[in-house]
């Protein structure tokens, strides 16, 4: 799928790609391009099909590539976060390369899954508290949303995690430790994704001949700042998932304990009428056997017996 965008009074509007061709400021973005997809894109803005086609290798790692004069690309790689469903049907996040090559008055984004924060960023305009002048803003408005997408992602996860604490202390069963794995896996392509999207963040601050403006040299310093806080998130998460980790099976195996404790002590007292009922069924004599109202008598002695019982078992906490 292919998008074109310009700028219209400060707001984003889609055009055609005839028109993208003679717009001053243009974005283009490819979702799951095919190959004659990129082959069209590559011929209409003299921009190479290797640089196109190979965020499609979703473990394509973050790095950047300054164009050596203003007239060439320059190719920035980073990671974004995307909602998926791991095979135990547990709701995770997954991180995905997406590429953006700048050149003279165009950008160009290319993933190959769809992407929430290019949603973000075209329906929640508002947010954007500059106008959009330039390509180079393009790029540099797109990146401050990949980093705020993963503080929202982690915040979602937080969650995920106060709900998965609750639910340890009532833990029986293993569903609680695959709920801890998948938001583990979560954590780590996380911690490993914010790594990669660091490294490259600080060499476009170090660098002089991108985002150079002053108003962009704060937007770049922000993505740095965000970016820095889910790391920070991501680390204080997995340190968390450890502790929870580590404790779980003890959670569970004293939950478990309870539970045939309680059982052993109603088997207890479910014992009491059976041993008196098979005393009195015996052929011998017995005390009270003749009377009218033995019967009536056993039953308030066995119940008698049992209500003792369970109230010596409830003082010990057996139940």
């Amino acid at each position: 799928m292919i998008q074109y965008f310009t700028t219209d009074s400060s707001e984003l509007v889609t055009i055609d790609d005839q028109a993208a061709l003679t717009a001053d400021h243009r974005w283009i973005n490819l979702e799951s391009p095919t190959e004659d997809e990129i082959n069209q894109i590559a011929q209409l803005f003299k921009v190479s099909n290797f640089s196109l086609s190979s965020v499609l290798q979703d473990r394509e790692i973050s790095r950047v590539n300054f164009g050596k004069t203003p007239q060439e690309n320059t190719s920035i790689l980073l990671q974004y976060p995307k909602y998926e469903t791991s095979p135990l049907g547990y709701l995770t996040h997954s991180t995905f390369p997406i590429m953006f090559i700048i050149s003279e008055g165009s950008i160009i984004t290319v993933s190959n899954h769809p992407a929430s924060f290019i949603q973000h960023f075209v329906i929640n305009q508002s947010s954007l508290q500059e106008t959009i002048t330039d390509h180079e803003n393009f790029a540099a408005r797109l990146i401050w949303f990949i980093t705020k997408d993963f503080v929202t992602s982690l915040d979602k996860t937080a969650v995920q995690m106060d709900l998965l604490e609750r639910q340890l202390t009532s833990a029986t069963e293993n569903e609680q430790i695959y709920q801890i794995m998948a938001i583990q896996k979560t954590i780590i392509d996380f911690k490993s994704s914010l790594a990669q999207n660091q490294k490259v963040i600080d060499q476009i601050k170090q660098n002089d001949s991108l985002f150079s403006t002053t108003p962009l040299t704060k937007t770049i310093s922000a993505v740095a700042l965000k970016n820095e806080q889910a790391m920070t998130m991501a680390k204080t998460q997995g340190e968390i998932l450890e502790q929870y980790s580590n404790m779980v099976s003890s959670v569970v195996s004293n939950n478990l304990n309870d539970v045939m404790k309680v059982l052993t002590s109603l088997t207890l007292i479910m014992t009491i009428p059976t041993i008196i009922g098979g005393i009195y069924g015996m052929n011998v004599d017995l005390p009270g056997a003749k009377l009218v109202s033995a019967f009536t008598l056993l039953m308030l002695f066995t119940i008698v017996v049992c209500l003792i019982t369970y109230l010596i078992l409830k003082k010990r906490k057996y139940l």
